[in-house]
């Protein structure tokens, strides 16, 4: 079983400042005369934390806006009637959605002054238990892991250059870990035990190296590099850096 998409999230760093908008203003200008289907607001975070949020298209989209950055994300909205997943539902098609969240990041880009992006892909498989480490160590091979390793975790960095520029370079963190997710099983109208099922999953972080912003007039570019990139190592895995 490939990976699949826990949640995928596209985020913009804006100068602080200017007048910024709210997660409902946001939602307002990304799809306009539809109202999220729920908005909420910490009136009491020094951040000034919004949240709005809706499902269109079968994902459900999140927006989060607050003092120097907004953060859009994408999660699969569950099945209806679905009673025989064997873990979370996920977004299988990891670059559509990352497609939709690029669209709708870039969007935003246009009205704000931007000077740092990522693009963050929390990807997932279900694997059996017990067989953890062995799943890790097939996204990693050679690396030296116990057969009857638990709670396992890798993370790297490593960095390289914009493809629109080589004055610019961009983070790349992966993270391998593995762990055990609760999910509701069943339809709402007949709920059933929460069920744990083992999970290997596969974080990968691109970003804008924070040591010189990126131009105004290039973040659409950014955006597409940092997209990009990203999908890239979801496909390649660990190869991605050894080429």
């Amino acid at each position: 079983m490939k990976f699949e998409a826990d949640s995928i999230q596209g985020v913009l760093f804006v100068a602080t400042g200017q007048h910024q908008e709210d997660a409902l203003q946001l939602w307002g200008s990304l799809f306009p005369d539809d109202a999220p289907d729920g908005f909420q607001r910490a009136v009491s975070s020094p951040s000034l934390l919004s949240t709005a949020q809706g499902d269109r298209d079968g994902l459900l989209t999140i927006i989060k806006a607050q003092v120097g950055r907004i953060d859009i994300s994408v999660v699969q909205s569950p099945p209806e009637g679905a009673s025989d997943l064997v873990g979370p539902p996920r977004i299988a098609d990891i670059a559509g959605g990352a497609a939709k969240v690029s669209e709708l990041v870039k969007r935003i880009a246009g009205r704000s002054k931007v000077f740092r992006a990522a693009v963050v892909l929390d990807l997932a498989k279900t694997v059996e238990a017990g067989a953890e480490a062995a799943e890790i160590l097939k996204c990693v091979p050679d690396f030296p892991f116990p057969n009857n390793a638990i709670d396992v975790s890798l993370q790297f960095n490593s960095r390289k250059n914009f493809e629109f520029s080589s004055d610019f370079e961009m983070n790349r963190l992966c993270a391998w870990n593995a762990g055990q997710v609760g999910f509701i099983q069943g339809p709402d109208a007949q709920p059933q035990a929460m069920v744990m099922t083992p999970y290997v999953g596969f974080r990968i972080d691109v970003n804008s190296a924070p040591q010189v912003p990126l131009p105004f007039d290039a973040i659409d570019q950014a955006i597409d590099d940092l997209v990009a990139e990203a999908l890239a190592i979801a496909d390649a895995g660990v190869n991605r850096f050894l080429s």
